[in-house]
C-alpha cells in the first residue's frame, strides 16, 4: 500500500477503473431512461462497480492473484544509464535519473495524501449527516389521526410491507420524507401538512413507502460513498443525481399503479415544497430541476409500476467482471513485501552501484550496467553486454543470499524477468558453498539458444525460473546473473526462495 500511494498508482487505478464503470452506467441508464426501474438498477450497478472494482483490484494484486502481468520495459524512455565498462565510474545521466524519480514520487505521494485527505473530510461529513438525521428523528413527535394511519396501513399492504413504518410529525421537515436507517423505518410529515384537507395521502404514502419497498436508501448511501472517494470525477455526481431521480421515478410510477391518478398525482407533487434529499431522509420532492422531468414522466409515460427489468444490470455485472480481469491484466508487476531472500532484488537502491549485488571481472568486450532506462518496474535493472564472439571469461553480476540454509530445505527456487537482444546464451545461475569451502553451483534457467543452428534470444521481458536441489553441507548460496555469448541481456525482480522435503520441487 505505501509503494502504491507513493507513486500515485493507487490513485490512478481508482481513477480509470471509476470513470469507465460511470460511463457504461450512465450510457444504459440513458438508453433505459423510459423504463426507470431497469435504469435505476444498472446504474446502481455502476455505482458500486466504480468502488469495488479498484478496490478488489488492490487486494488481488496485495495478495498476488494476478493472473497475468503486463510488462513496462517495452518503450520504456531512455532517462540515463550507469555504466560500468569494466569497473569504470558511472556516468553522470544515472544520478539525474535518480533525482527524477525521487520528484515523481513526491508528487504521487502528495496527490495521494490530498485525496486521501479531502476523502476523509467528506466521510466525517457523511457521518455527520447520519447522526442528524437520528437526532431528528428522535426529537419527531408520533402523528396521531386515525384516518392518515388508515390510509398509511392500506398503502404498506399493497406494497406487501411487512409492517408500516412509524408515522411522525415535525416541525423541521418541509416536505415528507422517509428514514430507513433504523430497525422501524420512519415516515416524516411536516406538521404544517397534517392540518390541511387537500392533502393527497395515498399519493404521498405510495411515493415514499415506495423507497422502503425497493431499499433505495442503499443505493442512496452507496451513492454518497462513491461521491466521498471519487470526488474528484465530475461522472460521480452526475451519477447520483441520476440514480436520485430514477428512484423517484420508480416510486412515482409504484404510487399510480397502486390507484393514484396521474393528474392528481402531479398536483400533489406541485403542492409540496421541495427539500434537498439527503442520507437522513429520502425526501418526496428534492429539487425544482428534478420535479420538472418527474412530471413529465408522470403525465407522459405509461407507469411501470413494480415492474424490474434486471437484464441491464446483469449485463452491467458480467462486464464489469470482465472489465476487473482486465484491470489486474494492465496492472504494472507487483513485488511482494514479504522478505526475501533476494536484497534489493529490483536494482532500486544504490548510490553508484546496485546495493548487495557486485560484477564479476573485468573482461574486455564486456559491459556491465546498471541500467536506468530500461526495466520491468521501478526504473533500474542490471544489463550486461557482451560484444566479443566467444564464451569464456563468463561475465556475471553476483548476489549473496541474504538468509542461512534451513535445515528442512532441500531445494532453492530461483526467479528473474529477462529482456534479450540477440543473446546466445545468459543463465540464472545457483552458485553453493560448503563448510569445508567447497564449491558448486546448477543452472536454474537457460535463456538463448541450445543448438548451433539455432537463433539467439531475442524477446522483451519474460519470466525465467527454476528449482534447483541444494547440496547437503551448504553453508551460504550466491546467485550469478550471467552471459556467455554475445549479445545484451537485462535482469529485473530477481526472487529465490527456500523449498522444504513437504513442497513441490518442479522440474
Amino acid at each position: 500500500m505505501g509503494e502504491w500511494l507513493s507513486s500515485g498508482l493507487l490513485l490512478w487505478v481508482t481513477a480509470w477503473q471509476s470513470a469507465l464503470a460511470l460511463v457504461l452506467g450512465l450510457a444504459v441508464a440513458r438508453w433505459r431512461r423510459r423504463h426507470p426501474a431497469g435504469a435505476h438498477d444498472a446504474l446502481y450497478v455502476a455505482v458500486l462497480a466504480s468502488l469495488l472494482l479498484p478496490a478488489a483490484t488492490l487486494v488481488a494484486l496485495g495478495f498476488e492473484l494476478a493472473p497475468i502481468q503486463l510488462d513496462k520495459g517495452a518503450g520504456a524512455p531512455a532517462v540515463g544509464r550507469v555504466l560500468f565498462p569494466g569497473g569504470g565510474e558511472p556516468a553522470g545521466g544515472g544520478v539525474a535519473s535518480a533525482v527524477e524519480t525521487s520528484a515523481g514520487i513526491s508528487i504521487g505521494r502528495m496527490l495521494s495524501i490530498a485525496w486521501l485527505a479531502v476523502a476523509a473530510v467528506l466521510l466525517l461529513r457523511l457521518a455527520v449527516q447520519v447522526v442528524v438525521g437520528r437526532r431528528l428523528v428522535r426529537r419527531s413527535r408520533p402523528l396521531i389521526n386515525e384516518r392518515i394511519h388508515g390510509i398509511l396501513e392500506s398503502a404498506a399492504g399493497r406494497l406487501a410491507l411487512q409492517s408500516a413504518p412509524i408515522a411522525l410529525t415535525t416541525d423541521t421537515q418541509r416536505c415528507p420524507a422517509i428514514w430507513c436507517w433504523s430497525l422501524h423505518p420512519a415516515l416524516l410529515v411536516p406538521a404544517g401538512l397534517v392540518k390541511r384537507e387537500d392533502v393527497n395521502w395515498p399519493a404521498i404514502f405510495g411515493h415514499e413507502l415506495g423507497h422502503l419497498h425497493r431499499g433505495d436508501h442503499v443505493a442512496a448511501i452507496v451513492a454518497e460513498l462513491a461521491t466521498c472517494v471519487l470526488f474528484f470525477n465530475p461522472l460521480v455526481w452526475i451519477a447520483r443525481g441520476r440514480l436520485g431521480l430514477l428512484a423517484d421515478q420508480c416510486c412515482d410510477d409504484l404510487a399510480i399503479v397502486s390507484g393514484v391518478d396521474a393528474n392528481d398525482y402531479a398536483q400533489t407533487l406541485l403542492s409540496l415544497v421541495p427539500q434537498q434529499r439527503t442520507l437522513a431522509a429520502l425526501s418526496m420532492v428534492s429539487g425544482k430541476k428534478s420535479l420538472h422531468r418527474r412530471l413529465h414522466h408522470v403525465l407522459h409515460s405509461l407507469p411501470a409500476g413494480a415492474a424490474r427489468d434486471r437484464g441491464p444490470a446483469i449485463l452491467l455485472a458480467v462486464a464489469f467482471g470482465l472489465l476487473f480481469a482486465a484491470g489486474l491484466c494492465a496492472m504494472p508487476p507487483y513485488r511482494s513485501n514479504r522478505p526475501s531472500l533476494v536484497s534489493n532484488g529490483g536494482f532500486e537502491s544504490g548510490t553508484y552501484s546496485p546495493e548487495s549485488w557486485y560484477q564479476g571481472a573485468a573482461i574486455d568486450g564486456v559491459e556491465y550496467v546498471w541500467d536506468a532506462g530500461v526495466a520491468h518496474s521501478g526504473s533500474r535493472s542490471l544489463l550486461l553486454v557482451k560484444t566479443e564472439n566467444r564464451y569464456f571469461p563468463i561475465a556475471e553480476w553476483l548476489h549473496a543470499l541474504s538468509a542461512e540454509v534451513p535445515p528442512e530445505a532441500t531445494h532453492l527456487r530461483v526467479a528473474a524477468w529477462v529482456k534479450a537482444e540477440n543473446v546466445t546464451k545468459a543463465i540464472l545461475d545457483a552458485q553453493f558453498i560448503a563448510e569445508d569451502e567447497q564449491w558448486s553451483h546448477a543452472w536454474a534457467a537457460y535463456v538463448g539458444a541450445r543448438e548451433n543452428a539455432e537463433p539467439p534470444a531475442n524477446h522483451d521481458w519474460k519470466l525465467y525460473e527454476g528449482t534447483v536441489e541444494i547440496p547437503q553441507g551448504t553453508r551460504q548460496i550466491h546467485l550469478a546473473l550471467q552471459t556467455y555469448g554475445p549479445g545484451a541481456v537485462w535482469f529485473d525482480d530477481v526472487s529465490a526462495d527456500f523449498v522444504t522435503q513437504q513442497e513441490d520441487a518442479g522440474p
